[in-house]
């Protein structure tokens, strides 16, 4: 594949990616306020992700041998429609089913998306002779780029279609109820009435789920018709000899499974929980306990766009900033940024007329999740090239299990626990991917000595 062929596919697939991430993404921060009724709207998320967490571990590797990448992609793509029409008429029996079906797809295309952008990666450090490891956190940084953008335009849509009109009224908010919100909320109260967590009109929301919808579709015909698929193994032309067909058994299970024991992923599952935890507190909790409940519903959609902007930022920055400081000072970075996040939360009581500090925590979240969910896989790509598919497979089961539990106790925890839970959380699995990168550093540098004594012994005048 040539090198303007490569990146054509990188940018139709991240396109691709970037519309529906622009319906999703924007969807999943406002399930806990939108579709508060029953909780039904963050229970739709923890199903989501809980059976995300299912897929990950055993159909990524059946359908993308099976397949290939390209069809796996289009399918998964197609597979999240229904959820985002079931959104114009919320309830339990219409967000459940569909919420099954999105999260059993998101397993094979978040799989194959790594994939496919790994290989293209490869392929173009041939082309390019340059550092896979530069090559790929460039690629991927490429990619999230996009996503980052999804969530930035998503929420520029949410914000100006469900905003309130202005008919020259401000609904006053008592002290009282002000002070449930933030570090204080502890889910659902009868006892606490906060206007800022009413609804939006019917009418706004289907203008809302309509557009959404329309872009699903739209990035689907965008992967059919613009994407090419893989040379060599992911080929789905490799793969029309019925007698070398994969089959759908326990045995790509297990091998899934055992990736597990390899001492560099049980190191870096952590981190991988974490990164899913952290998000599922930012879509689920701080959009509601923060910007909802202090200063209203639509104003979700535009605080967030910050935390979009920032994450775009850092997305075209971190293959640089990989290739000039190294992968543990940024990771240290986004390590640093959550933590003062997390403990600027405990100690601030949100306010409807402190605006600046709304959209600073914003941002200070999108540099460490933007580093997260670029340069994570990336890693994953370089130290687990020769097994990828179960590594990607197995940090998706373990990200998404932490957005299941998030969503799962957003309504039965307290603000504050959560947020212990993630501090301890993140200085566990911060100190674990150090461990992981000096270990592999060691054995780069003892392979280097065997390489070096090698030339020496076969040219000793050298």
């Amino acid at each position: 594949m040539k090198k303007h062929r490569i990146l054509r596919n990188l940018v139709s697939l991240a396109f691709g990616h970037f519309l529906v991430f622009t319906a999703f993404d924007s969807l999943s921060n406002l399930q806990s306020t939108v579709n508060q009724n029953d909780g039904v709207g963050v229970a739709s998320q923890s199903v989501i992700y809980a059976f995300f967490t299912i897929s990950s571990l055993f159909l990524p590797t059946y359908l993308i041998k099976r397949f290939g990448c390209k069809k796996t992609l289009l399918v998964s793509v197609f597979s999240v429609c229904p959820y985002v029409a079931a959104n114009f008429y919320p309830s339990w029996g219409t967000l459940m089913p569909s919420a099954v079906l999105s999260g059993m797809a998101f397993g094979p295309l978040w799989a194959a998306r790594s994939t496919y952008v790994n290989e293209l990666s490869f392929q173009y450090s041939d082309y390019s002779k340059a550092s896979i490891s530069v090559i790929n956190a460039w690629f991927f940084g490429i990619y999230s780029f996009f996503h980052e953008n999804a969530e930035i335009w998503g929420n520029v849509i949410s914000y100006y279609v469900l905003k309130p009109s202005d008919n020259g009224t401000e609904v006053m908010i008592p002290d009282e109820t002000l002070m449930q919100c933030g570090v204080n909320f502890c889910g659902r109260s009868p006892d606490v009435i906060n206007p800022n967590l009413k609804p939006p009109l019917e009418e706004k929301r289907y203008t809302l789920i309509g557009i959404y919808f329309a872009l699903v579709v739209i990035a689907g015909f965008v992967i059919l018709f613009i994407m090419d698929p893989l040379d060599g193994k992911t080929n789905e032309d490799d793969n029309q000899d019925g007698n070398k067909k994969p089959r759908l058994s326990a045995g790509l299970l297990i091998a899934t499974l055992k990736h597990m024991k390899n001492r560099d992923q049980l190191l870096l599952i952590p981190l991988s929980f974490y990164c899913g935890l952290a998000d599922g507190f930012y879509n689920s909790d701080f959009t509601k306990s923060y910007i909802a409940c202090a200063w209203g519903i639509s104003q979700v959609g535009h605080v967030t766009i910050c935390y979009g902007v920032v994450s775009a930022v850092m997305d075209c920055s971190s293959g640089f900033l990989v290739k000039w400081m190294t992968r543990i000072p940024v990771f240290l970075l986004a390590a640093s940024a959550h933590f003062t996040m997390f403990i600027i939360l405990l100690l601030w009581g949100p306010q409807s007329d402190n605006y600046a500090l709304y959209f600073i925590l914003s941002g200070v979240y999108g540099i460490g999740a933007s580093v997260w969910w670029s340069q994570i896989i990336a890693f994953y790509g370089v130290i687990f090239k020769e097994n990828e598919e179960p590594a990607f497979s197995n940090f998706y089961f373990w990200s998404s299990l932490g957005f299941s539990i998030a969503y799962a106790y957003s309504d039965v925890l307290c603000t504050a626990v959560k947020i212990y839970i993630l501090i301890a959380l993140l200085l566990l699995a911060i100190a674990a991917y150090v461990g992981v990168e000096f270990k592999n550093s060691c054995s780069e540098n003892k392979r280097d000595l065997i390489t070096l004594q090698i030339k020496h012994r076969d040219n000793p005048s050298s």
